[in-house]
């Protein structure tokens, strides 16, 4: 079977299980609460930036846990919160297909693949950001409705449904598939293709007869 792939294709399948095994080996190593409170911390900054008040404070609890919470709400109120690798976990998988990618390491494909990161890491605060807008827009009744027009409640509900339901689990094989796989795969069918042209020394030995 692996025989009949494509020597990129066929190396990419057998380096495919030591990447994954290496990048969840980082993850609970650390990556995921660095990670983690790093796209908190963006997030809870660009709410803040654009709230009027700013009253909306994300809290880093643990790799298991963010709550967010409002300074104009009682404080005797209860904190929504969520799992952070609900939002985050697809970074491991980006990791993996990245690692396993023949010439990974290479300068080109290791650019392509902090792009790729960098991208991923916007996903994650955009997110996390959707999760807690949406959150305030359409679970807090009255209160909800009062202070979020009709169509920002769906906005931050549509697209908080959409990165749980499809982009968080297809935006990882996208952003491989576009910056990694495409250009890896072009370069290996063009080094062969450029070996197919190159003349073999038996025919420059019969040449130079």
């Amino acid at each position: 079977m692996l025989s009949r792939l494509d020597p990129t294709a066929r190396r990419l399948v057998l380096r495919l299980p030591l990447g994954a095994a290496g990048a969840l080996l980082l993850w609970f190593l650390g990556l995921a609460s660095w990670w983690g409170q790093s796209v908190i911390a963006v997030s809870e900054t660009l709410i803040r930036a654009v709230e009027r008040p700013s009253a909306t404070f994300v809290e880093w609890q643990s790799t298991r846990a963010v709550s967010f919470r409002r300074s104009d709400f009682a404080s005797r109120s209860g904190q929504p919160a969520f799992d952070p690798a609900a939002i985050t976990a697809n970074l491991a998988l980006l990791l993996a297909l990245w690692s396993a990618t023949p010439g990974a390491t290479s300068g080109k494909l290791a650019r392509r693949g902090l792009a790729c990161a960098a991208i991923l890491f916007a996903s994650h605060v955009l997110h996390v950001i959707l999760t807690v807008e949406a959150t305030w827009a359409t679970s807090l009744g009255a209160w909800s409705e009062w202070y979020y027009p009709r169509w920002q409640r769906e906005i931050f509900a549509t697209g908080r449904y959409f990165f749980d339901i499809v982009l968080k689990y297809a935006l990882p094989f996208a952003l491989w598939g576009f910056f990694l796989a495409v250009p890896a795969f072009r370069a290996s069918e063009a080094a062969a293709e450029e070996g197919e042209s190159a003349p073999s020394p038996a025919r420059k030995r019969k040449k130079r007869r």
